[in-house]
């Protein structure tokens, strides 16, 4: 794979899928008695709950598919497979922009932004607000996982270089991220090419709340005023 990105599909053998669910069938529930309130953890009947919607709800094939109708690539660096999705824009000068996560959510928590943002014209925008959107999930997390060294946490470096400082995005004027400013320092500190201008933007645009244009923009407010620490 090297530092040439390559297409990448997601999928998971049915194999897997069964394994999981005989695994998840076969749960030895221990009791838990006093924890109504949490105070000893997860309490055994929410968790119950989860399973039995793993088992009889969730439809993994569906979300695949959805994931799959993004453009996904992987690209190692540095010893590190990162994954990322990079969506084109559609529009007479698209501006390229990175979007990352931090360490609790992913990278698909911004599945509803990412085609707003690269394709406004279809959501009522205008074209030349149109974004290059790169969304990489972070080393270590998801698709970027499981890593084979230490101390990249820390860093970033690897999807900085990967998702930006390549020649042919050789100034992406704009990073944003909803991990406060910790990702966006790392990058600032390691990308030697001095790519990124962070933009820290507010978890709630991830809220069902809010409507994909109403969320992109939001994230087209946030670039466009360079907001986040300098």
């Amino acid at each position: 794979m090297g530092m040439n990105p390559v297409p990448w599909t997601i999928h998971f053998p049915d194999s897997d899928l069964e394994d999981l669910r005989m695994r998840l069938e076969r749960t030895r529930w221990p009791g838990d008695y006093g924890n109504d309130d949490w105070r000893y953890g997860v309490p055994e009947s929410y968790l119950r709950e989860f399973v039995d919607y793993w088992l009889t709800r969730y439809d993994w094939r569906v979300h695949e598919t959805e994931m799959n109708s993004f453009s996904n690539f992987r690209v190692e660096i540095d010893e590190v497979s990162i994954h990322f999705i990079h969506e084109r824009g559609v529009g007479p000068k698209p501006m390229p922009i990175v979007i990352s996560h931090g360490f609790v959510p992913n990278h698909w928590d911004y599945r509803d932004v990412i085609r707003p943002l690269a394709d406004p014209a279809s959501y009522g925008g205008d074209p030349a607000d149109a974004f290059d959107v790169v969304v990489p999930s972070i080393p270590g997390v998801g698709f970027s996982s499981p890593l084979r060294k230490v101390g990249v946490g820390n860093r970033c470096a690897p999807t900085s270089r990967c998702c930006a400082c390549r020649p042919a995005w050789a100034s992406i004027p704009r990073s944003v991220s909803t991990s406060r400013a910790s990702l966006p320092r790392a990058r600032r500190t390691s990308c030697t090419g001095a790519c990124f201008r962070p933009a820290v933007i507010s978890r709630r645009l991830k809220s069902r709340r809010y409507s994909s244009r109403t969320s992109a923009i939001a994230f087209g407010s946030c670039v466009e005023k360079g907001l986040g620490e300098p």
